[in-house]
């Protein structure tokens, strides 16, 4: 790293000016010894260089575990044939120099690893072999590691052995019932069951001579369950098993709905969302009558063929999608309207512009129906092993842009023997890519921080959170599929979590937390629906609690979520 500093200022003889003190952070993984190099040259003089060697000693760190999670119920038929699926906890370690140990005091109750160094995902499970006998019983997990500052950290297990068991239970949120909706939607709901929910199943009425399921209805698909996406049924349901994840969701694409008669996806469709548990108990969550009136959409439009919704992927892979827009306005096909997305942050543009037979066929007497199709070469190892969110954004030359394709994937890539903890990496490559994003996209100065903006238009000016009263900050009110950034002050570093009763938990999948530019992102994908606590901390003790509400969509968002500004780079 090179500074310089200058004076334009006289030196009188045998005078000095003052020391130049230069504060470096150093690194905890750097080498040793470090070579510090000073030049100085001017005011008539010779130039003059000095070296000095500085060795560096490793600072030692405090020794800090952290669990995101510290209450976890399962249950199981007293015959075995149905179990609780296992759950993830993050085990979180900080100044690690030795290893941590998880041990279970309970011969039904299983966490691997039991030993290892840093931070890692302990899948907890119980063992069908040492299954009690039918009852309630108390088990626990205690994690610990030489010189922890805050060790002995525990997990509190419960299980329920059930000679009986029942069906699952739940709802059917959105869309809301007798709403006129267009393009993409968030069909969403949450459902729980005694020992575990295998699978929420939606499908529709048929239209006309389909032919249909043996329950007299055209299968759609099945809903994703995203951990975290509904911590208001976690708050109401905290005893049962996977509460956590009881939120469900799919992302519909309604332009493309089979009708009797003129353009596809428009008319009257029925909706129905069946719960299934572990043991193939049925229960039907609800039903939604619902109009759709691509007809009159002003919005574009589209989606992505791959990745399929929470399929696993690794390596380079190839995003396809496509996006057209009402007319009479186009998509330019150089494709710099069109942005790739991860995790709320939009850091490039795909390959646009490409016929696809089947495409043009489907959608004829658009601007781009013959050249509607795109793809973007993803580099995976760029993100973390886990679960994201990526989605594309259209804009027109009208000005109207609207987020496509948005879903879950699970990016896996395997780490090569003696390679180390890539994470180093990859933070590297995130704020590579952040600062590109805080870059193409100049930030409006708000009047006071910290400030948020929502929605599609990506130059749209910040807004102060306004003060609600004794320190509290106003709940930012957003709408299902929206898109949000909140800005922090800057002068410090910043960390961010999900507040979830007394737990602090990883951000809602699909955001991203930029520390370096103190923003966080999110594009919401189709579950998160409900109130959630961000808690922001700073390094100066500050504590900044944003609270986000999250409602179904309007009519008029939903038919026209108009976009002002350019986008085009």
């Amino acid at each position: 790293m090179a500074n310089s500093c200058q004076r334009n200022d006289v030196l009188s003889p045998g005078s000095t000016y003052p020391a130049i003190t230069v504060t470096v952070d150093v690194s905890a993984t750097t080498a040793s010894p470090q070579v510090n190099t000073a030049s100085v040259s001017g005011g008539g003089s010779d130039a003059a260089q000095a070296t000095d060697s500085t060795i560096i000693n490793p600072a030692t760190l405090p020794v800090i575990l952290s669990l995101n999670r510290t209450a976890l119920a399962f249950a199981a038929s007293a015959s075995v044939s149905a179990i609780t699926p296992s759950q993830d906890t993050l085990l979180g370690m900080t100044g690690a120099s030795n290893n941590w140990t998880a041990v279970s005091n309970s011969a039904w109750l299983s966490a691997p690893p039991a030993l290892g160094k840093g931070a890692v995902t302990l899948t907890v499970s119980i063992v069908p072999s040492a299954l009690p006998a039918p009852g309630s019983y108390t088990g626990r997990i205690t994690i610990n590691a030489a010189g922890a500052t805050n060790g002995p950290l525990v997990i509190n297990c419960t299980l329920a052995v059930k000679a009986a068991t029942s069906a699952p239970f739940g709802s059917f949120d959105t869309p809301v019932s007798n709403a006129t909706v267009a393009g993409n939607i968030a069909v969403t709901g949450w459902a729980l069951d005694d020992i575990g929910v295998k699978s929420v199943t939606l499908w529709r009425d048929p239209v006309g001579p389909e032919p249909v399921h043996s329950n007299g209805y055209v299968y759609i698909a099945d809903a994703l369950f995203i951990a975290g996406s509904r911590p208001d049924v976690e708050g109401l349901y905290p005893t049962f098993p996977s509460a956590n994840r009881a939120g469900w969701g799919y992302l519909m694409l309604t332009n493309g709905l089979v009708t009797l008669s003129g353009p596809k996806g428009n008319g009257v469709y029925k909706l129905h969302a069946i719960a299934t548990d572990q043991e193939g108990n049925q229960f039907k969550l609800g039903t939604k009558t619902i109009t759709v009136d691509n007809l009159n959409s002003k919005k574009p439009f589209g989606t992505l063929d791959t990745p399929a919704p929470g399929e696993t992927i690794s390596g380079t892979f190839l995003n396809w999608g496509w996006a057209m827009t009402p007319q009479p306005g186009f998509i330019a096909v150089d494709g710099l309207n069109v942005w790739v997305g991860v995790d709320g942050v939009n850091f490039a543009h795909p390959v646009y512009g490409i016929k696809r037979n089947d495409i043009a066929a489907s959608f004829p007497g658009y601007a781009n129906s013959d050249t509607g199709v795109g793809y973007y070469q993803l580099d995976t190892t760029r993100f973390s092993n886990g679960l994201h969110n990526i989605g594309w954004l259209i804009y027109d030359n009208l000005n109207r842009g609207d987020g496509v394709g948005s879903r879950f994937i699970q990016i896996q890539n395997s780490v090569a023997a003696g390679s180390g903890d890539p994470e180093p990496a990859l933070q590297a490559e995130r704020a590579y890519h952040l600062r590109a994003a805080r870059l193409q996209h100049p930030v409006a100065p708000a009047a006071g921080y910290p400030a948020f903006r929502k929605g599609y238009d990506l130059n749209a000016g910040l807004v102060a959170i306004r003060q609600a009263g004794d320190g509290l900050l106003e709940p930012i009110e957003l709408e299902e599929l929206d898109r949000l950034e909140i800005h922090l002050a800057g002068g410090q570093q910043w960390t961010a979590a999900l507040r979830v009763g007394n737990e602090l938990r990883e951000l809602p999948v699909g955001s991203t937390f930029d520390a370096e530019g103190a923003i966080f992102y999110w594009q919401l994908g189709p579950v998160f629906l409900g109130e959630y606590l961000l808690e922001f901390q700073g390094d100066d003790g500050t504590v900044l609690p944003v609270r986000i509400r999250v409602a179904p969509p309007s009519h008029s968002r939903v038919i026209d979520r108009g976009l002002r500004g350019q986008h085009r780079d």
